[in-house]
């Protein structure tokens, strides 16, 4: 993968719906992501959870990037960053499961969970990071040293993915 990705945390929430200042917090991720080069050939895909969802919704209307790809995949490896062994996997098999076979040189938007931006940002999951911050992602620089083995294993390889 060879494109530039963005790694976004979805906006602040109540329930299962965008708070108004998560809506606000998305929209000006969104205004960022344009203003470094985002448009109507980038792709966006989210966790599944309905908070993420959300706001790559209001990300993916604001850039023209249709349609949003969602998956389950990219919500277990934000919410569990350490069942996460090899984080260009789980992207590829998110977006394969999309119908992407690859990204070419579209950008990606990756909305998704705390305890994985706070992996990319401190090193750790629990390193606060603000509702609708970016980070960039360079393939290939995910450290394996956090990962261990646990339950999400069989989902987080491709091994099960491919079983399913």
């Amino acid at each position: 993968m060879s494109s530039q990705i963005q790694l976004v945390r979805h906006g602040a929430y109540s329930g299962e719906h965008l708070t108004l200042e998560g809506e606000a917090q998305a929209k000006f991720a969104a205004k960022r992501l344009k203003s470094i080069g985002f448009n109507d050939e980038s792709l966006v895909l989210t966790s599944d959870k309905s908070r993420a969802v959300q706001t790559g919704e209001i990300i993916a209307e604001f850039i023209d990037a249709q349609p949003l790809l969602k998956s389950q995949l990219i919500g277990l490896a934000g919410e569990h960053p350490h069942g996460v062994k090899d984080l260009d996997s789980v992207i590829a098999l998110a977006l394969e499961e999309n119908g992407v076979a690859e990204l070419g040189e579209r950008k990606l938007a990756i909305v998704t969970h705390m305890p994985l931006m706070g992996v990319m940002v401190h090193g750790i999951d629990n390193g606060p990071v603000p509702n609708g911050s970016i980070v960039p992602y360079e393939p290939n620089t995910w450290s394996s040293e956090i990962y261990q083995p646990g339950s999400i294993d069989a989902i987080l390889t491709a091994d099960h993915f491919n079983q399913q």
